[in-house]
């Protein structure tokens, strides 16, 4: 073989080594964010549906949950009222329901349903699948929305979500306010751990903001999500 070949050959070595040390200094950062996303996707649809249900519990209750479970146990087990129109005759189009209740055309009748099959006939508790359809929460689902969606630790039980619920004083009015989170280092804790150090840093020193997902608040009433 000649000496030129013999170079060749030893040179393309390290060449196709350093394209590999170029191509995952590339596509690990980019795997690392990928996941980062689904994760936060995956929390956010159920801090949305964690929300939903919250709301519906200061409807129903006139406070909001503290306990994740309690929140579906109550609505579960809970009533409330709603007022259901029923037509008793032809109305014309230029009459206002009003008109139509004084002659006799419409009544309302108060009903009590369970809050969250309310929740389910007004499309307002359902999760988008992978196909793109929207589907209700099952029963069971709804008793999981406390888990976050990542796994557990080895010997460990599954991680929840942290919940909080309770008062606030705004213009002189105790006014209810709740807070569901989780922090990045326990819903990451199983990526590369000197990238998951990055990005929080990066979150918390370059932003000011909470290094995590979270819906709602304890220090002011909102319901807002930071993932929105």
């Amino acid at each position: 073989m000649k000496a030129g070949k013999v170079i060749g050959i030893v040179l393309i070595v390290p060449i196709v080594i350093l394209a590999i040390l170029v191509y995952m200094s590339i596509i690990t950062p980019m795997r690392f964010e990928d996941e980062c996303n689904a994760r936060r996707d995956a929390c956010a649809e159920k801090l949305k549906a964690i929300r939903t249900l919250q709301e519906a519990h200061k409807t129903v209750y006139g406070r909001y949950a503290a306990d994740l479970d309690s929140l579906v146990i109550d609505l579960q087990q809970g009533k409330q009222p709603v007022v259901k129109k029923q037509t008793l005759g032809e109305i014309p189009e230029d009459m206002t329901e009003a008109e139509a209740m004084k002659q006799g055309l419409m009544r309302r009748d108060t009903v009590y349903m369970n809050p969250i099959q309310k929740l389910r006939d007004e499309k307002k508790l359902y999760k988008v699948t992978m196909q793109g359809d929207t589907v209700d929460f099952t029963d069971q689902e709804l008793r999981e929305l406390k888990y976050v969606p990542v796994k557990a630790k080895e010997g460990e039980p599954r991680l929840e979500f942290t919940s909080n619920a309770g008062m606030v004083e705004r213009g002189g009015f105790q006014v209810p306010v709740f807070e569901v989170k989780v922090d990045l280092i326990d819903l990451l804790w199983d990526l590369d751990e000197q990238s998951v150090i990055n990005k929080i840093a990066d979150i918390e020193r370059v932003s000011g903001k909470y290094a995590g997902w979270k819906v709602g608040s304890m220090d002011e009433p909102i319901t807002d999500g930071n993932f929105e």
